[in-house]
C-alpha cells in the first residue's frame, strides 16, 4: 500500500535520481521511493554506500551497459544449453552458433566490465558492502573470466573455452547462483543513479539525533529553477501549523521540507543547506486526497480513512513523520473547523511524532494554543495595489481574506451590480 503522496508525485522527485540503465534497476528505484516504514541502520549503512560512490564516481561511470545488452545477457543465461554445443552442430547449425558465439562474447565483455569496476572502488572504511563486492568478485571469477576476456580480444578464445564457460553458466543457473548477482547488480545501478543525482543536484547528506530537534536551513524545492528558500527550526514541537491565503506557497512550503525528511530517511542528499532531524519509522503524506470511486468513498471519507490509518500506526507506538495538507477540506466550515481542532490536539499527544498540517480555518487560531503547536504562515502584501507573495516562512497566523482582495480586483463586485 503506497502512500498517496507517492503515487500522485514520484515522478516529481524521482527524476532528479533517475539515471539506472536498466527497466529493472528502474523498477528497484522506484521500490526504494516508495517506502514508508524505516530502520535507522539500513538507511545509515546506505548513505555510507552513496558516499562511497560519490567518492568513485569516476570508476562507477565506467559501467556503460544498457537494457538492451542485460537483456541479451539475461536470455542467453538462462536459455543456455552446453550439451548441443559441440562439433557436429557448430557445422551443422552454423547460424545459431554464430549467434550463441556473439552471446558468449557479449557475457564475457560484460562480467569482465564489472568486475573490473567492483576491483577498483576505494572504501575509506569497513563497511558490509564491501564484503558483498567481494563475493561479486569471487562470484564472476569462478567462470575464469581474466582469461576468457585475455584470450577473446587475442581472437584465441578457443571452442574448448567457449564449452567450458556454457557449462559453468548452465551449472550456474541451474543452482539458481545468478539470482543474487543480478539482485546485486541491479540495486549497484541504483546507487549509480543515486549518487549522480546528488552530485548533479548538490544535495547534502542529512543527520540525524534523538533530543527531537528538528532543524532544516536553506532547504527549497527540487522542481523550482530559482527557489526562495526557507529555514526551519524547532525542539519542542510536535504539531506545526502552516497557515496563508491560495498562491501563497504554503503546499509548496510543506512538500518541500516533506521531501527533505524523505529523501534524508532513503538514505541520499537533501535539497537543503543542513539537515538534522529526528529518525522515524513511518513517513505518511496527504496531499492531493482523491476520492475512491472503486469503493464509493467521497473526498471527505476518504480524509478520515487516511487519518485512521495513522492514528492506528501511532496506538502501535509507530514514531511517525505525517503530513496532511489542507486537513478537512472535503467537508462545511462547521465540521471542518470542530474536528480539525479536535484532532491536532489529539494529535498533539504523541510526543515522538511530527505533524505538519495546513488549513485556511483562521477561525480556529485561539483555540489552538498549546504549547507544542508551532504556527508558521506564508502571506502576502500589497505594493501599489498588486498582490506580492513573499513565500518565507514567518511565526504567526496568517488572517488575510485573499479571496475577497481578489474578487474586488478582478471587478466582480460591480458586474454582479
Amino acid at each position: 500500500k503506497y502512500n498517496i503522496f507517492l503515487q500522485m508525485n514520484i515522478k516529481e522527485i524521482i527524476v532528479y535520481f533517475d539515471y539506472t540503465k536498466t527497466k529493472t534497476s528502474r523498477q528497484y528505484l522506484f521500490r526504494l521511493f516508495n517506502e514508508e516504514e524505516f530502520n535507522l541502520n539500513k538507511t545509515l549503512e546506505r548513505q555510507k554506500i552513496l558516499e562511497i560512490f560519490i567518492r568513485n564516481q569516476k570508476t562507477i561511470e565506467r559501467l556503460k551497459t544498457n537494457d538492451s545488452e542485460i537483456k541479451t545477457i539475461l536470455s542467453f543465461i538462462n536459455n543456455t544449453d552446453s550439451s548441443n554445443y559441440n562439433q557436429i552442430n557448430k557445422i551443422l547449425y552454423r547460424k545459431e552458433f554464430r549467434l550463441i558465439d556473439n552471446n558468449i562474447n557479449i557475457t564475457i565483455n560484460f562480467l569482465h566490465s564489472f568486475r573490473n569496476i567492483l576491483q577498483s572502488i576505494i572504501f575509506s572504511e569497513e563497511i558490509e558492502y564491501k564484503n558483498e563486492i567481494q563475493q561479486k568478485i569471487l562470484f564472476i571469477d569462478t567462470f575464469k573470466i581474466e582469461e576468457l576476456y585475455y584470450s577473446l580480444h587475442q581472437n584465441k578464445l578457443s571452442f574448448k573455452q567457449r564449452k567450458f564457460f556454457l557449462m559453468q553458466i548452465a551449472s550456474t543457473n541451474a543452482k539458481n547462483m545468478f539470482v543474487n548477482f543480478w539482485d546485486f547488480f541491479y540495486m549497484f545501478d541504483v546507487y549509480c543513479s543515486l549518487s549522480k543525482g546528488i552530485i548533479n543536484s548538490d544535495l547534502v547528506f542529512p543527520r540525524f539525533n534523538k533530543n527531537k530537534t528538528f532543524n532544516i536551513k536553506n532547504f527549497y524545492h527540487l522542481k523550482l529553477s530559482t527557489p526562495v528558500k526557507n529555514s526551519i527550526d524547532f525542539k519542542n514541537n510536535n504539531i506545526i501549523i502552516f497557515t496563508g491565503p491560495n498562491m501563497s506557497g504554503k503546499s509548496t512550503i510543506m512538500k518541500s521540507i516533506t521531501i527533505v525528511v524523505l529523501l534524508a530517511h532513503i538514505g541520499v542528499g537533501v535539497p537543503a543547506a543542513f539537515c538534522n532531524i529526528p529518525f522515524y519509522q513511518k513517513i505518511k503524506f496527504f496531499f492531493n486526497v482523491n476520492d475512491d470511486l472503486e469503493k464509493g468513498h467521497s473526498y471527505f471519507m476518504q480524509e478520515l480513512l487516511n487519518l485512521k490509518d495513522v492514528l492506528v500506526d501511532l496506538k502501535l507506538g509507530k514514531k511517525s513523520f505525517i503530513v496532511f495538507d489542507e486537513i478537512f477540506k472535503g467537508t462545511n466550515i462547521n465540521d471542518a473547523m470542530s474536528i480539525t481542532i479536535k484532532t491536532i490536539k489529539g494529535l498533539s499527544q504523541f510526543k515522538d511524532s511530527i505533524f505538519l498540517v495546513s488549513s485556511h480555518l483562521n477561525m480556529i487560531d485561539n483555540d489552538l494554543n498549546l504549547k507544542n503547536i508551532l504556527k508558521l504562515k506564508l502571506d502576502c502584501i500589497f505594493v501599489k495595489n498588486e498582490l506580492k507573495f513573499t513565500y518565507k516562512i514567518e511565526e504567526g497566523w496568517a488572517k488575510l481574506e485573499l479571496g475577497s482582495v481578489l474578487f474586488k480586483n478582478l471587478g466582480l463586485n460591480e458586474l454582479l451590480e
